[in-house]
């Protein structure tokens, strides 16, 4: 499970043996959301993160997310 990057104590992380869509896991103070990053950026699931976190982990995603593709190919192929 690398972490493949980290802001402001959310860590946005690719599993080495998840299925797609694509899709990272992001963990903020023991909670996590999973948000899809293939075609649309869609909160798949959340558990535990209130709005305000939801919108922050949301926006991180759609900044990096390039990056983010990038690197789920490089792990998934």
């Amino acid at each position: 499970m690398p972490t493949v990057f980290s802001e402001s104590g959310f860590r946005l992380m690719i599993y080495t043996r998840d299925d797609n869509p694509a899709h990272v896991h992001i963990w903020y103070q023991g909670k996590e959301a999973v948000i899809e990053i293939e075609e649309n950026l869609v909160i798949r699931d959340n558990n535990g993160f209130n709005r305000r976190e939801s919108a922050m982990a949301w926006l991180i995603v759609e900044y990096k997310r390039e990056f983010l593709l990038a690197e789920w190919r490089k792990i998934h192929g």
